[in-house]
Protein backbone atom coordinates (compact mmCIF):
# COMPACT_ATOMS: atom_id res chain seq x y z
CA UNK A 1 0.00 0.00 0.00
CA UNK A 2 1.23 3.66 -0.65
CA UNK A 3 1.03 6.42 1.56
CA UNK A 4 -2.45 8.96 1.15
CA UNK A 5 -1.49 11.58 -1.13
CA UNK A 6 1.24 9.88 -3.30
CA UNK A 7 1.84 11.66 -6.87
CA UNK A 8 4.12 9.83 -8.46
CA UNK A 9 6.93 11.70 -11.00
CA UNK A 10 6.77 10.24 -14.04
CA UNK A 11 9.95 7.86 -13.30
CA UNK A 12 7.50 6.52 -11.11
CA UNK A 13 4.12 6.21 -13.15
CA UNK A 14 5.03 2.22 -14.21
CA UNK A 15 5.41 1.19 -10.94
CA UNK A 16 2.67 2.71 -9.92
CA UNK A 17 0.92 1.14 -12.36
CA UNK A 18 2.03 -2.47 -11.59
CA UNK A 19 1.55 -1.85 -8.53
CA UNK A 20 -2.26 -0.51 -9.14
CA UNK A 21 -3.05 -3.65 -10.89
CA UNK A 22 -1.14 -6.01 -8.20
CA UNK A 23 1.40 -7.54 -11.08
CA UNK A 24 3.32 -10.40 -9.81
CA UNK A 25 6.58 -9.22 -8.08
CA UNK A 26 9.92 -10.16 -9.14
CA UNK A 27 10.88 -13.75 -8.13
CA UNK A 28 13.54 -12.41 -5.58
CA UNK A 29 13.50 -14.76 -2.66
CA UNK A 30 15.13 -17.03 -2.76
CA UNK A 31 17.06 -17.69 -6.19
CA UNK A 32 17.55 -14.73 -7.24
CA UNK A 33 19.54 -13.96 -3.95
CA UNK A 34 21.72 -16.53 -4.74
CA UNK A 35 22.20 -15.39 -8.34
CA UNK A 36 23.15 -12.28 -7.68
CA UNK A 37 25.80 -13.15 -5.33
CA UNK A 38 26.98 -15.32 -7.86
CA UNK A 39 27.44 -12.41 -10.54
CA UNK A 40 28.38 -10.14 -7.61
CA UNK A 41 31.19 -12.42 -7.40
CA UNK A 42 32.28 -13.70 -10.38
CA UNK A 43 31.78 -11.11 -12.84
CA UNK A 44 34.69 -9.01 -11.26
CA UNK A 45 37.74 -10.99 -13.72
CA UNK A 46 35.36 -10.05 -16.30
CA UNK A 47 35.13 -6.67 -15.71
CA UNK A 48 38.40 -5.90 -14.98
CA UNK A 49 39.95 -7.70 -18.17
CA UNK A 50 41.63 -10.80 -16.72
CA UNK A 51 39.09 -13.53 -18.24
CA UNK A 52 36.50 -13.68 -20.94
CA UNK A 53 32.71 -13.32 -20.72
CA UNK A 54 32.03 -16.47 -21.70
CA UNK A 55 34.13 -17.77 -18.97
CA UNK A 56 32.76 -15.62 -16.27
CA UNK A 57 29.41 -16.41 -17.28
CA UNK A 58 30.46 -20.24 -16.76
CA UNK A 59 32.05 -19.59 -13.26
CA UNK A 60 28.65 -17.67 -12.28
CA UNK A 61 27.04 -20.97 -13.24
CA UNK A 62 28.66 -22.90 -11.80
CA UNK A 63 28.84 -20.99 -8.68
CA UNK A 64 25.07 -20.46 -8.72
CA UNK A 65 24.57 -24.27 -8.94
CA UNK A 66 26.73 -25.22 -6.12
CA UNK A 67 25.11 -22.14 -4.13
CA UNK A 68 21.51 -23.81 -5.14
CA UNK A 69 22.77 -27.41 -4.08
CA UNK A 70 24.05 -26.08 -0.53
CA UNK A 71 20.48 -24.57 0.20
CA UNK A 72 18.55 -27.60 -1.63
CA UNK A 73 17.17 -25.93 -4.25
CA UNK A 74 18.28 -28.36 -6.36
Amino acid sequence: MLIDGYQPNPAAVGVIDSVTRQANPYPMLPYMGLLHSALGAELSDYLLGNESAEQALKDTEAAYMTSAREQGFL
